[in-house]
């Protein structure tokens, strides 16, 4: 059995070292840049770049060059940009747009 007073120690110890600094508020994740490079197995690996260091890079893996395609259309704008889903819709698609889904048969 530890004696009383070395409990105490203990419990005062661990509550000073056991303290949490102040939870910082995670910024937005914002991609900066998509990488691809070719898999090994004829897919592709994406890449996410995000702006904020504190968010890790991710890396996303397609099968075919059309989800390749939808990745990164699904992933080129950022909400508050025109380009983004919502406003998809509204806007003609951009004669590049349409040569690559033209590219990869879509």
């Amino acid at each position: 059995m530890i004696p009383s007073k070395m409990k105490n120690a203990m419990g005062l110890a661990e509550g000073v070292l056991s303290h949490d600094a102040p939870k910082q508020e995670m910024p937005k994740k914002m991609i900066h840049e998509m990488r691809i490079r070719k898999g090994k197995s004829g897919g592709h690996i994406i890449t996410h770049v995000h702006k904020h260091p504190m968010h890790p890079d991710e890396e996303h893996v397609t099968s075919t060059k059309a989800d390749l395609m939808k990745h990164v259309m699904k992933h080129m704008a950022e909400p508050d940009e025109p380009e983004s889903a919502d406003m998809a819709g509204m806007m003609p698609p951009s004669a590049g747009t349409q040569a690559m889904a033209g590219a990869v048969g879509m």
